[in-house]
Order: structure tokens, then C-alpha cells, then sequence
């Protein structure tokens, strides 16, 4: 628990004041104060154990210079997903830039883009008609 607090600590203290590195600068924001109840909890990037997880990985990868994290709610269900959206600095002038999954409440890919596969329009449209965007949870840039 004690290495939650400090990890969510440590992440505000990013957000607020940024954290200088070989790159550029960092600029990091966590939306600790979602009260939104999904996935049968409260503050879902502190107590879903994968997402929590993903978020402590990413700060080891060198090659990413973008990631948020969204909230989304499947409508007329109880049912909510995860758009997970990573940019890489290492792959800039790259054709496989950006990939954007969506995952459940357990974690699995449930819809994956990446921006080196021109995504089908129609399948794009059928996935996100039942989808209604409810707060980004997560943003880092490294700048």
C-alpha cells in the first residue's frame, strides 16, 4: 500500500512541476481525483492490477513519447473500456508511430490500431457506436 501512495505521490509531484531527462522534458498528468465507479471500482489506474501495472512499466520504456489513457462506457450496459493510446519518439518518421488499444475491464485487447495499418473506416464506426467517452485518466508526454 505504502508503494502505491508513493507512486501516486510521485506522479502528481511529475504532473506538477514536470521531470528534466536526456530527451527533453516530461510532462505527466494523473487524474487522481476520478470518482468515476467502472470495472466494479473507484480510481481504476490504483485499483485495477494490470492498469496499475502498465502505468509503473511505461516509465522503463525509453521509446515512447506519448501515452493517455481513456475511459470509456459501453452504452446501455454496465460495461466499460480502456483506450490505450501509445506514441513512440524512436519510430517518428515511422509508418508504426501510434497504436491505440482498447481493452476490458480484465485487460484483454478487445480492438487494437496501429497507424502503420491504415484502419478499415466501416470497422472503426461499428466498434465505437456503442462507445461514450468518460474521462481521460491518464496523459504523459515526453517533450
Amino acid at each position: 500500500m505504502g508503494k502505491i501512495i508513493c507512486l501516486l505521490g510521485g506522479m502528481a509531484m511529475l504532473a506538477v512541476v514536470g521531470l528534466g531527462c536526456e530527451d527533453g522534458e516530461v510532462s505527466l498528468d494523473y487524474n487522481n481525483k476520478n470518482e468515476v465507479f467502472a470495472c466494479g471500482v473507484n480510481d481504476q489506474l490504483q485499483n485495477i492490477e494490470w492498469l496499475r501495472e502498465f502505468c509503473e512499466d511505461f516509465n522503463e520504456t525509453q521509446d515512447v513519447s506519448k501515452i493517455s489513457i481513456e475511459l470509456y462506457k459501453v452504452i446501455d450496459t454496465d460495461e466499460h473500456v480502456f483506450k490505450i493510446g501509445i506514441s513512440y519518439s524512436e519510430f517518428d518518421d515511422s509508418p508504426f508511430a501510434y497504436s491505440e488499444n482498447w481493452r476490458n475491464c480484465i485487460g484483454e485487447i478487445i480492438f487494437a490500431l496501429n497507424s502503420g495499418v491504415p484502419p478499415n473506416p466501416e470497422l472503426v464506426e461499428n466498434f465505437m457506436k456503442d462507445k461514450k467517452f468518460i474521462t481521460e485518466l491518464f496523459h504523459f508526454i515526453k517533450q
